[in-house]
């Protein structure tokens, strides 16, 4: 058997939360001091990583003590963590987050390319792109939030069958613009 890289190990385990066929889970888990540290290292270098992709665009981030709340495809009300606002160019954060920031980053590179999408596709992008993006960067962790959320949004198996190939293909892309920025340091 071939030898799976990250990212792909990543996407079946997200492809799998909608599907019911999740991936085994490979390697060993644990806490040590040093690896906390190169997480920690990691998730800063992507964070300002996507933050200069998006000032590339013309894309500014800004950070807000709140964002309010939103209803999600059930008209549950959550806490918002994070926006894409298309009209004004901006990202909106709540917390200094590099997930949400992956999340957010995802919808904007997907509406550059695209231009559009429903809410269900479009939280299905994000999710899929934003978990690819910091698994790949940081290292693999449990996409259950992200899967969960994206089904919120009201995602399912037949929009993983029209967008299964699409998310790992703007992933892929997000990931030049991102190794991009990083080789000019």
């Amino acid at each position: 058997m071939a030898k799976q890289f990250r990212w792909e190990r990543a996407w079946e385990s997200f492809a799998g939360g909608f599907t019911g066929k999740v991936a085994p889970k490979k390697g060993l888990g644990g806490y040590n001091q040093q690896s906390a540290k190169r997480e920690r290292r990691a998730n800063e270098d992507l964070f300002w990583a996507l933050v200069n992709v998006l000032n590339i665009f013309g894309i500014i981030v800004l950070k807000h003590d709140d964002l309010g709340t939103a209803e999600d495809a059930e008209h549950i009300e959550f806490l918002v963590g994070g926006t894409w606002d298309a009209n004004k160019t901006v990202v909106n954060l709540r917390h200094k987050n590099v997930r949400i920031l992956a999340h957010e980053f995802t919808h904007a590179m997907d509406y550059l390319k695209r231009r559009w999408a429903g809410r269900a596709e479009g939280e299905f992008i994000a999710s899929g792109g934003g978990y690819l993006l910091v698994a790949h960067y940081t290292g693999l962790y449990s996409p259950s939030f992200d899967i969960e959320y994206a089904k919120r949004q009201g995602a399912g198996t037949g929009i993983l069958r029209r967008l299964g190939d699409y998310v790992p293909e703007l992933f892929s892309e997000m990931c030049e613009l991102v190794d991009s920025t990083q080789r000019g340091r």
